[in-house]
């Protein structure tokens, strides 16, 4: 009995370790309120309604390193800093694992995205790291 709850034991704190290895980790960025002090740090802050989500393998012509990605393609219907047209587009992860944002589509978010320095120079990328939210909870 006392070899079958150590096994036991031992099984879930394996699991549980294995399972912190995938997980989404932020760090620490500072308070959210200071939006003023996010603005300034962030590429780009706009709102806008998901028109379309595709998971991707890839990005055609990219070499990205990121596997599972989402391209999230918004209808900008105002914008703060750094976009400039009534469409954008923005990489996230596909799983919340790896930071993904569980983007849906026809809902209504405020976006706060970074331009890719990494995999994908100059395109937009936010996770849930970020103060991105759907509009109805960004207050």
């Amino acid at each position: 009995m006392h070899r079958t709850i150590t096994a036991v034991a031992f099984s879930l704190l394996a699991i549980s370790a294995y399972s912190g290895v995938d997980a989404c980790s932020c760090g620490t960025t500072g308070p959210e309120d200071d939006y003023r002090g996010l603005l300034q740090s962030t590429d780009a802050v706009f709102r806008g309604t998901v028109l379309r989500v595709q998971e991707l393998a890839g990005i055609p012509g990219r070499n990205l390193q990121r596997s599972a990605l989402r391209l999230v393609v918004f209808q900008v219907s105002g914008a703060w800093k750094g976009v400039n047209h009534q469409v954008a587009y923005v990489f996230t992860a596909q799983n919340r694992t790896a930071c993904g944002y569980p983007f849906e589509e026809g809902k209504e978010y405020v976006v706060w995205a970074e331009r890719d320095l990494g995999d994908a120079p100059g395109e937009l990328v936010t996770d849930t790291c970020r103060s991105t939210r759907e509009v109805q909870d960004a207050s």
